[in-house]
This record gives C-alpha cells, structure tokens and sequence, in this order.
C-alpha cells in the first residue's frame, strides 16, 4: 500500500554568524527570537505574501500570542561559520491562529542538526487603518486562507502551557526568592507602530532573572544557575503590548524544582499585565 506523505511548505536559508548573537553560553534567546520573526517574514514572501503587502493591502497583522524556544543541543559561536534556518507555517482554529515552527541549527545545510525551536503563534488581526495601525482581532479572509494546503491547516487551536507551568510552581514549595525591576519602553526596543517588538519580553526577563540573581545570589548560591548554565526553555505569554515611553515592573520569581531551576516574570504596568515568561534550566 502506497504511503502519501505530508508534505509542509517551509523556508531554508544560511545566516553567517557573528558575535552578537551569542552570549559565552548559548545562542541568545532574543535572537534566537528575532531569527525566528525573520524567517516568518522570509516565509510569507515565497508563499504567502510580503509582510509589506500583508499590512498594506490585505490590512492584516500578526500578533505574537504564545512563545516557545527549546535549547535541544549546545549552540555556541565556536561551533559554526553559519547558522541553517528552516521555518514551516500552519494556520489553526479557522484561521484565528498561525503557527510557526523556526529549527536553527549548524553545520552544512543537509548535515545540521536542530539545535533551537522556536515555535511562535500569532494571531491575526485587522487594521482599522488609522496611522498608529490600531486593530481589532479578526480570521484570516478567505483569500489568504485559501492559499493554504490540507497539510498546513489545522482545526484546533494552541493553547498556551504558560497558566500550566505557572499553576506548577505556585503549587510546589514557596519560591526561592523574589524582585521586581522597573522598566522603560524605548524606540529602540519597538516597532513600525512604536509599541515593544515582542522579543524586547525576551530580554526584558533576562534583566528581572540577572536582578534576581544580583539582589538574592550571595545568599541563595543555587540562583546562580541562572547566569553559569545555559538556558534549557522558554515560555511566554503575551496579553497587551506595550508603547513608546511605557513604564512599568518586571515582577521576578525563582523556584528549585531539583534538579532544574526555573524563573517566572510578570510584566506589568499601570495595574495591567503584558505578558508572563517562564524561564527553565
């Protein structure tokens, strides 16, 4: 019996490394962030439509909703000259949805091994067309979801692990310890539309896990972790952006769950939560 075999539009290319990329440790989670956003624009051009287009014509935007990123193997600046980017895209729950899978690894196109997934879903909106580009939740139209093979739609929505993992923890032992760190919103960690990139979440944790660290670390040596060992996962939740001059708090906690560590953050300002970040060695 003959086997038909799922056959997923994706996009490959090569990206030279350099040293901003990386921290000593790891490929840096922001940009493995920003790879991941990359590619998705890459993607969209060969078989979708440009993300220029997308806004311009079709008045529609993604929003990322729901973050993942997985350290599956060691990822260094030592260990290539090039990084191999693949990213397939799916739409789901009629096309209230699209995800993302991003693979990076190194090495050789057809030899490279994942080294980091980012999986990214993102919500599609519609442009009220003002200059801000304010818009409203709305299903991808008929003639982008159309565009889409079989293989590439699925009728189930994401849902996010983020409240899981949160409940998680909050239900095992008192975290090890607790911060908070303000933080503002400047251009260069925005947009077209002058609201926060969402990969500046990404490095917005990092900053409240290092006070965190800074602030309990002498007396809580296991914190650590957080700054000598790799980054294994991440997990983010995003509710409301941020905008140009925002101010708010990262507010930081850290839990031992032995023999992994793991950090959560809750962005918020003004009484209003933005986002919410899990952090796991």
């Amino acid at each position: 019996m003959r086997t038909v075999r799922s056959v997923v539009r994706d996009c490959r290319y090569s990206l030279p490394c350099d040293t901003s990329l990386f921290t000593p440790l790891q490929l840096q989670p922001v940009m493995a962030g920003r790879i991941a956003h990359t590619a998705i624009a890459r993607w969209l051009c060969e078989h979708l439509v440009s993300y220029r287009r997308l806004l311009t014509e079709y008045r529609t935007g993604l929003v990322v909703w729901s973050v993942r990123i997985r350290y599956e193997r060691p990822l260094r600046f030592d260990d290539a000259d090039e990084l191999q980017v693949r990213v397939e895209g799916r739409v789901r729950h009629g096309g209230r949805q699209m995800e993302w899978e991003t693979c990076i690894g190194a090495g050789a196109e057809h030899t490279s091994a994942v080294a980091v997934r980012v999986h990214l879903v993102t919500v599609p909106v519609h442009l009220d067309g003002d200059p801000s580009l304010s818009a409203q939740p709305a299903p991808l139209g008929p003639e982008l979801l159309g565009r889409f093979p079989e293989d590439e739609i699925r009728g189930t929505p994401h849902l996010s692990p983020v409240p899981g993992l949160r409940r998680s923890l909050d239900s095992a032992d008192p975290p090890l310890a607790r911060s908070a760190s303000p933080f503002l919103i400047h251009r260069a960690a925005c947009e077209v539309a002058d609201q926060w990139a969402w990969t500046e979440l990404i490095a917005l944790a990092a900053a409240g896990r290092e006070r965190l660290i800074l602030d309990h670390g002498q007396r809580l040596p296991p914190l650590r972790a957080g700054l000598r060992h790799p980054l294994r996962s991440l997990d983010a939740q995003l509710s409301k952006p941020c905008y140009l001059f925002d101010q708010g708090e990262i507010a930081s906690g850290a839990w031992q769950r032995n023999p992994h560590l793991a950090f959560t953050h809750l962005v918020r300002s003004r009484g209003s939560n933005h986002a919410v970040v899990v952090e796991q060695w």
